[in-house]
């Protein structure tokens, strides 16, 4: 599978040396829309604008933030710590 996805997508391998980065920077992205969404108190937040709780886009975007943080999650289990747990296990 993994052989597949790399001559499908070269550039994946590529991206794989540099996944520190990539993550790092996907984690300050996240936490600035943390930031955006829960703890700003810009126009756009209050009742009535776009981001707040009321409005369905408000909620669309809550949706795909936590979305976003449980991709993040599951590809950071995925490039850290999969292999270690299934050499604890001996596959």
């Amino acid at each position: 599978m993994v052989a597949s996805a790399i001559a499908t997508a070269p550039w994946l391998a590529d991206l794989s040396r540099h996944k520190a980065w990539v993550f790092s920077l996907a984690g300050v992205m996240l936490a600035a829309d943390y930031w955006i969404l829960y703890r700003s108190a810009s126009v756009a937040c209050r009742p009535g604008g776009t981001c707040h709780r009321s409005h369905p886009f408000g909620r669309w975007m809550r949706r795909a933030f936590w979305f976003s943080v449980g991709l993040l999650t599951v590809a950071l289990t995925a490039a850290y710590l999969l292999l270690p747990v299934a050499r604890l296990f001996g596959y």
